[in-house]
């Protein structure tokens, strides 16, 4: 008999508890590209690779100048095997150089990418835990990597509000 009060005191307990808890959803990465700062953040993003991509055309034509410029003067017959060797070896070494300043663009490009963005997803985050804490929601659910949704509340508009998004 005690067992049975205690069953169903917690299962009270637990259907309060459950029923208790509000769940909200928010789409981060919408509010986040909405943002004022994030069109800048892109536009000096795009700048900056176009720079780097430009600086390496710049080195793929000296190269391939540089790589014109032999085979005409090796097959005029201009140079001892040994000077051949030696500017074979230059425009390999010229051409790892390419190749390094390539994986290095990109790694300059996501370093400044998360330079840029992550002070914005910052914000709203703090805005979203904002409005989560003030308006009392247990859990708040990104609908992009949710799988499943029956009920919540949008709470996108009181975040963007927070944000001071229009």
């Amino acid at each position: 008999m005690k067992k049975g009060i205690l069953l169903i005191t917690a299962l009270v307990s637990f259907t309060f508890s459950v029923s208790a808890q509000k769940y909200g959803h928010a789409d981060a990465q919408a509010m986040l590209t909405e943002l004022p700062d994030y069109k800048l953040a892109e536009d000096s993003l795009k700048r900056f690779a176009a720079q780097l991509e430009a600086e390496m055309e710049s080195q793929i034509k000296i190269y391939q100048q540089r790589v014109a410029d032999f085979e005409k003067a090796k097959a005029a017959g201009l140079f001892s095997p040994e000077i051949e060797q030696s500017r074979i070896q230059e425009l390999q070494e010229k051409q790892q150089r390419m190749q390094d300043y390539q994986v290095n663009a990109q790694n300059m490009i996501q370093q400044r990418e998360t330079a840029l963005l992550e002070p914005m997803i910052k914000r709203v985050k703090d805005a979203i835990n904002k409005v989560a804490s003030d308006n009392k929601y247990t859990y708040i659910f990104d609908p992009n990597i949710l799988l499943f949704s029956d009920g919540g509340d949008d709470i996108a508009p009181l975040v963007r509000k927070e944000l001071g998004i229009q």
